[in-house]
C-alpha cells in the first residue's frame, strides 16, 4: 500500500487549502493509500486540537514546535517523517519541510519530496528555488506558478505539473435577484482565511468604510478564521450591516452562505488558484475581485464576462464594482449566468485524479537526491548555539525543557513560517518582474 504523509499548519482551520486537504484525503483513502496527516503545534496560532475539530475524519499526528528555533523545528519534522517513513511527504506551506525531507533522504530514507505550491508569493518562489535539486516533483494548482518555476526557478519541466484545484456541485440555489437601484439587500460574502500578507483580510475595514460612503443597503458576511479575526471583530463586530461567522464547514457554507449571496469579494495580493472562486461561479454569484497575482493567468475571472476586478488593496474601486452590480441587473444576470457556465470543467474529480496519476508517476521514479550543498538560512542563536554545544544536544535539552517546564520562550523566528525572510530585495524584485511578466 502506497504511504503519504502530508504536514499540515494548524494556524488556520477552513479555507481553500484545507478544502482540499479534505478533499485528497478522502479520495486517496478510497484508491487504496495509506494517507496521514501530521498537524503542526506552535506556541500561540498553531493548535492541532481546533483543527481536529473541525476535520475530524483525518488521521493525524502531532509536530510540536513550539519552544524552538528553525533547526529545531527542521528536526522535529525528521522525527515524524523518518518515524512515519512515507513513500511521499508533502508539505502544506511550511518552509522548514523542505530541509526536513531532503536531510532525511540524505540519512537513507526512501522517501519523496512533492511540493504543493499553493501561492505566488515571491519569497516563497525564493524558497522553492533554493531548495530545487532535492524536490522531487512540484505540484501547482495555478498555471503562473509553473511558468515561473520553470522559466525562472530552472525546475525541468517533468518536475513541475500544474493541476487545478476542483469545487463542488451547490446543493441548492436559494438566490433571488436585486432590484435595480438600492431597494432590496446585496449581499456581499468573503470566504477565506483571514490573514494579513496574502489574502489581505484586513482590507475588509476599509471595505466596508467605503461601502458606507456609498450609502448602499448591504450586508458583508464574512466566514473564515486566522490571525486577523480578533482585529476584524474589534472593528466590524458591532457593525449592524457585517456579521463575522467564524469557520464554518464546508457544508454550512454551501447550504447556509453561497445561497444567500449577490457577490462574492477576494482582496488577495497573490493566488495560485482560488477554490472559493470556483465555488462562487458554480453558485451564480458574482466574484468581485483584486487583480491579485496570478488573475491572468488562470483566468477564474474574466473581465465584464464571468466577474468585475480592482486593483490589489484598491477598497473604493471595490465598492464602486459592487454598486455597479447593485444598480445594473442586466449586467448582474449576465456575468451570473455566464460564471456558472464557466465554473463548470473545475471539478473535484477531475483534479483529484490528475493528482493521483501525479503521485504514481512519481512512486515510480527513484528519490531525487541532491549532491549540492543545503542552502544556508540565517536563524537566531541562543545561549547554548554560542556555546558551541552540538545542535542534536541543544535540540534534546530544548524538548526536555518544554516537557519538564512548558515553554516559556517564545520560539526562534516565526510560528512554523510559510516561506524565510532572509532574500534580498533585488531577488524579490526580480521575482516580482517575472511574475507580471509571465501572468498573461
Amino acid at each position: 500500500m502506497k504511504n503519504i504523509l502530508f504536514l499540515m499548519p494548524t494556524s488556520s482551520i477552513a479555507g481553500g487549502v484545507e478544502t482540499w486537504l479534505d478533499e485528497i484525503y478522502e479520495y486517496l483513502t478510497t484508491e487504496k493509500f495509506e494517507v496521514l496527516v501530521g498537524l503542526l503545534r506552535g506556541q500561540q496560532f498553531n493548535q492541532p486540537e481546533r483543527y481536529r475539530a473541525v476535520h475530524p475524519q483525518l488521521k493525524t499526528i502531532e509536530v510540536d514546535g513550539r519552544g524552538c528555533n528553525r533547526e529545531g523545528r527542521v528536526r522535529a519534522l525528521m522525527r515524524c517523517i523518518e518515524g512515519v517513513k512515507p513513500d511521499i511527504v508533502i508539505p502544506l506551506g511550511i518552509a522548514d519541510a523542505y530541509e526536513a525531507g531532503i536531510r532525511s533522504k540524505q540519512k537513507g530514507l526512501d522517501t519523496r519530496l512533492v511540493i504543493h505550491a499553493q501561492g505566488n508569493l515571491e519569497p516563497m518562489l525564493a524558497d522553492l528555488r533554493s531548495y530545487r535539486d532535492g524536490i522531487d516533483q512540484v505540484i501547482c494548482p495555478g498555471e503562473l506558478t509553473k511558468r515561473v518555476l520553470i522559466n525562472w526557478g530552472g525546475f525541468a519541466s517533468d518536475r513541475v505539473a500544474h493541476i487545478p484545484n476542483g469545487a463542488n456541485q451547490p446543493i441548492y440555489n436559494l438566490q433571488s435577484p436585486i432590484s435595480s437601484g438600492n431597494a432590496k439587500l446585496i449581499r456581499i460574502g468573503y470566504i477565506g482565511r483571514l490573514t494579513t500578507l496574502d489574502k489581505r483580510s484586513p482590507d475588509l475595514i476599509t471595505l466596508y468604510q467605503e461601502l458606507e460612503k456609498l450609502n448602499l443597503n448591504y450586508q458583508l458576511d464574512i466566514v473564515g478564521d486566522g490571525p486577523c479575526f480578533a482585529q476584524l471583530n474589534e472593528a466590524l463586530g458591532k457593525a449592524p450591516q457585517v456579521k463575522l461567522h467564524g469557520a464554518l464547514s464546508r457544508q454550512v457554507v454551501y447550504q447556509e452562505i453561497f445561497p444567500n449571496l449577490d457577490v462574492l469579494i477576494l482582496l488577495s495580493s497573490s493566488e495560485a488558484f482560488g477554490i472559493v472562486i470556483v465555488e462562487a461561479l458554480m453558485h451564480g454569484v458574482i466574484p468581485v475581485t483584486s487583480r491579485y497575482v496570478g488573475f491572468y493567468a488562470e483566468g477564474l475571472v474574466k473581465e465584464n464576462e464571468t466577474g468585475l476586478s480592482f486593483p490589489v488593496g484598491d477598497m473604493a474601486g471595490a465598492a464602486q464594482q459592487i454598486q455597479r452590480l447593485a444598480e445594473d441587473g442586466d449586467l448582474r444576470h449576465r456575468l451570473s449566468s455566464n460564471g456558472q457556465v464557466h465554473g463548470q470543467p473545475y471539478t473535484w474529480e477531475s483534479s483529484l485524479t490528475s493528482w493521483k496519476m501525479a503521485l504514481e508517476q512519481v512512486m515510480a521514479r527513484p528519490p531525487l537526491l541532491s549532491s549540492s550543498p543545503l542552502p544556508k538560512i540565517p536563524t537566531t542563536t541562543g545561549r547554548l548555539e554560542q556555546l558551541g554545544i552540538p545542535a542534536s544536544v541543544i535540540d534534546g535539552l530544548r524538548r526536555l525543557r518544554r516537557f519538564l517546564l512548558g515553554s516559556p520562550i517564545p520560539p526562534g523566528g516565526e510560528e512554523w513560517p510559510l516561506f524565510y525572510r532572509h532574500h534580498s530585495e533585488s531577488l524579490l524584485e526580480e521575482i516580482s518582474q517575472v511574475l507580471k511578466d509571465l501572468d498573461t
